[in-house]
């Protein structure tokens, strides 16, 4: 699944670009406006992925950094490393903290971020899996674990709050409103 960016929905939650590393999160409105969302949304049900870590892995630090950066400014918990060594000994040592996982392909030598994933899948066949990758994204179908999504680079920091959003909520899925009494 490649994503591409799109006009968002009323009631949709996402976000944008504020500045240099910067990304708010915000609800979308009626009327089309961009409203901040409440910090104790950021710590409830509306951000689901706040009940466990999103892995991400990126070797290049500025682009990390940037990466790092915007989720926890969107309100997720981040562990960032800079190789599939590192990434892989952060993921054995507590699997089930993590709820997602973000990965370049290629970090440089030793594993990649294909093998990564299919790791991080052994354990947790559910995990979201975000793929970005600058020239790796023709290798995506037949490398890639089912039910990912590959982000090429460059990308914007809303592609991968949206993609990461998308993924985390299809995994759980907000429960049905209950009827009122009448």
């Amino acid at each position: 699944m490649h994503l591409e960016p799109h006009p968002p929905e009323e009631g949709t939650v996402g976000a944008f670009r504020a500045g240099a590393c910067q990304t708010r999160a915000y609800v979308m409105g009626l009327d089309g406006t961009k409203n901040a969302v409440p910090r104790s949304w950021r710590q409830g049900d509306v951000f689901m992925m706040m009940n466990g870590l999103v892995l991400v892995v990126e070797d290049e630090p500025m682009i990390l950094l940037d990466i790092e950066g915007g989720l926890v400014e969107a309100g997720f918990d981040v562990v960032g490393v800079n190789s599939a060594g590192q990434a892989l000994s952060a993921f054995d040592a507590a699997p089930g903290s993590f709820n997602a996982l973000i990965s370049d392909i290629r970090l440089g030598d030793g594993r990649s971020g294909w093998e990564v994933a299919r790791h991080v899948r052994q354990t947790n066949a559910m995990m979201p899996v975000i793929y970005i990758s600058g020239d790796s994204a023709p290798n995506w179908g037949a490398e890639g674990v089912p039910e990912s999504v590959m982000i090429t680079k460059p990308f914007a920091l809303p592609q991968i709050i949206t993609a990461l959003s998308m993924l985390l909520n299809q995994r759980h899925p907000s429960p049905p409103n209950e009827p009122s009494a009448g």
